[in-house]
């Protein structure tokens, strides 16, 4: 029987073989394209499943070794703490910006926003100081007056903060659905790692395992590095501006996080700050919280770099190209996709250089 089967097979011409040939990759890409659609719409979590289980498995490791092996108290545990730690500021960053959207919407229904005077300092100022006098009391008194007049210039702006505030909302909730589902995963992790690697492994040969090692080491770094300590620099400014009474607290430290998250920098919104403190504020609340924002700006500056370097190879400048070029054309999870892609390509393009060379002197 086998042999009248490959007699068969030899009997058959190139044509027929090319047309079964596509016939059966049309079947399989169409396979992938279906599964790949029923996928799309849980993509985000998918991806923020992925990353919060790599980033946070040594923990899980940890505490199921304290709980005496105990994997799905450890990951219960984990889920809870991980929550309360990242879903709870960010909550409430939220909902103080929702509070202060709404403060807003209501100053401007009534025609203007209760504002302090302009110091005298800023009001003298030469040029400018009459344009800000001018307009900042027209915010004060008559709000649609200042609309009427700039609000051609002001519509996009408007119009930006309100998706930014969807998008945020939206990725709370994305967040949140990838955190319980993180403490799922856990458990299964090692085994999902195996077929990690033997899938590098069919693609890429030998150095494909490399690959994945870079990723998993990509993924903490870029998680400490960038969210870790943008979060904790808009807690950091936030508490520092409640504690100093300075109004739009959450807005402001809504404003840090995304600076920071965006590799644009806290600074440009912690310099203002502190100058502001200290024209409308006497010295005893204003060297506080200069002194406050001193190490919250140390966070960027020092501890950033200094984590997302560690125990990696790759230049630092090649991962910053790959936090920002992600964050641009994937939004938030392209801050651990960019640099774990151009991470790998950088060591491709390593192992290509020196397979050639190495031909050369063979």
């Amino acid at each position: 029987m086998s042999i009248n089967h490959e007699d068969h097979l030899l009997q058959r011409t190139p044509e027929q073989i090319a047309i079964q040939s596509a016939i059966r990759l049309g079947a399989l890409l169409l396979f992938v394209y279906v599964s790949l659609a029923i996928v799309r719409p849980f993509a985000g979590i998918l991806v923020w499943t992925i990353i919060l289980t790599v980033a946070t498995h040594p923990v899980y490791l940890w505490l199921k070794a304290r709980f005496g092996g105990r994997g799905k108290l450890a990951a219960a545990l984990l889920t809870v703490v991980l929550m309360v730690l990242l879903i709870g500021p960010i909550g409430a960053l939220s909902s103080s910006l929702v509070i202060t959207l709404e403060q807003l919407a209501v100053s401007v229904r009534d025609g203007g926003i209760s504002l302090p005077d302009l110091p005298t300092q800023v009001t003298a100022l030469p040029v400018v100081g009459s344009f800000l006098d001018k307009n900042w009391t027209l915010s004060g008194t008559d709000l649609h007056g200042l609309f009427k007049q700039y609000g051609h210039t002001l519509v996009r702006p408007g119009q930006w903060l309100l998706e930014a505030v969807e998008r945020l909302a939206k990725g709370i909730s994305v967040f949140a659905v990838a955190v319980i589902a993180t403490g799922f995963l856990q458990e299964a992790a090692p085994t999902l790692g195996a077929y990690t690697r033997k899938m590098a492994l069919r693609v890429a040969g030998p150095r494909g395992t490399t690959f994945v090692d870079l990723a998993i080491v990509t993924i903490p770094n870029v998680a400490q590095g960038i969210i870790g300590i943008a979060v904790m620099q808009a807690i950091a400014i936030g508490l520092a501006l409640l504690l100093t009474g300075v109004p739009h607290a959450g807005l402001l430290a809504a404003v840090a996080l995304v600076l920071a998250i965006s590799q644009i920098g806290a600074i440009v919104l912690i310099a203002p700050l502190v100058i502001w403190v200290w024209v409308t504020k006497d010295w005893m609340a204003a060297l506080p919280f200069t002194l406050a924002m001193v190490p919250t700006y140390a966070l960027e500056s020092i501890g950033k770099p200094m984590i997302m370097s560690r125990g990696l190879d790759t230049p630092m400048i090649v991962i910053l190209i790959g936090v920002l070029g992600g964050a641009i054309v994937y939004g938030l999870p392209g801050l651990f996709i960019g640099p774990i892609v151009l991470a790998v390509f950088y060591e491709l393009v390593l192992w290509w250089v020196d397979s050639d060379a190495q031909k050369d002197q063979n």
